[in-house]
């Protein structure tokens, strides 16, 4: 699709809204210069309340893949790559290539989309002072420790304090994002609320959902498990979002060593919206 040229400097950039459970995202195909993403990124949160992050949508480079899709900081966003996926194909299987070094599988339904994610995107997962640090392909997370006893409730409606701004300067290092995953044990379900910080949009979001950190909470989950780590099988996680909504995810391993983790969750296509900015 091409920008709809008006009588002015300015065109007309089209994207569609995209919601997977929370964290609704809006999808843009039309070619827009890569430096100037986080630019048109700002303008459409800034007049669409509902969405949370922006993607954008690319000719894919490698002859495997179906799509490319890359965010609107460069970071990786498990939700993004479903949503991209599923405006390509809502019945199906789309192999999406992102900036980073592995192809991503999705399977969708006509009103779900599954994730997975090869073991290879979980680069490092260390323990630290404040909870455990996990370095994935574009984006860390820092999980608090599972059954802490963190607080959830209104947090998701209050703007960063100091102490997750001073979290964000000593952990984010290269990466493009950083969030914050609390997390607490709920029942036999886990419930999380993530904090995201993008660094070229200097964005700190209380996301309604977020997928890469549910994967990065079931790592760390998965790993304290003895038994489930010993197991080399699979293990079941259900992880509740801050929409209300259970994110499925599940972790495949290998002698210990993760190999797989997907993620599961309804999803539905709100509609489509457009914004002036001049692209050049």
């Amino acid at each position: 699709m091409s920008l709809k040229k008006s009588n002015s400097p300015m065109a007309e950039v089209h994207y569609f809204i995209i919601r997977p459970d929370g964290n609704t995202t809006a999808v843009v195909k039309d070619a827009i210069p890569v430096d100037r993403y986080a630019e048109l990124a700002i303008l459409i949160m800034g007049g669409d309340a509902k969405v949370e992050q922006v993607a954008f949508m690319e000719k894919a480079s490698d002859a495997r893949a179906d799509i490319k899709m890359v965010m609107m900081g460069g970071e990786f966003c498990a939700n993004a790559v479903r949503c991209a996926a599923f405006l390509h194909n809502k019945n199906g299987t789309v192999l999406v290539e992102t900036d980073f070094e592995d192809l991503v599988e999705v399977v969708t339904d006509g009103k779900s989309a599954e994730i997975r994610l090869p073991g290879t995107y979980i680069r490092q997962m260390t323990e630290t002072e404040d909870g455990h640090l996990v370095e994935m392909q574009g984006i860390t997370h820092l999980i608090t420790e599972v059954g802490r006893g963190v607080t959830l409730e209104g947090a998701e409606n209050t703007e960063p304090d100091a102490e997750e701004l001073a979290l964000v300067e000593k952990y984010i290092g290269d990466s493009p994002a950083f969030g914050i995953i609390r997390l607490r044990e709920e029942g036999e379900n886990y419930a999380m609320l993530p904090s995201i910080f993008v660094r070229d949009t200097a964005s700190f979001i209380f996301e309604t959902a977020c997928a890469s950190g549910s994967i990065a909470a079931a790592a760390v989950i998965f790993a304290s498990d003895k038994k489930a780590a010993d197991s080399g099988n699979e293990s079941n996680y259900a992880i509740v979002q801050p929409s209300g909504k259970i994110y499925s995810v599940v972790v495949k391993a290998d002698k210990s060593e993760i190999s797989e983790i997907s993620l599961r969750s309804d999803i539905e296509y709100l509609g489509e919206g457009g914004v002036e900015f001049k692209p050049d």
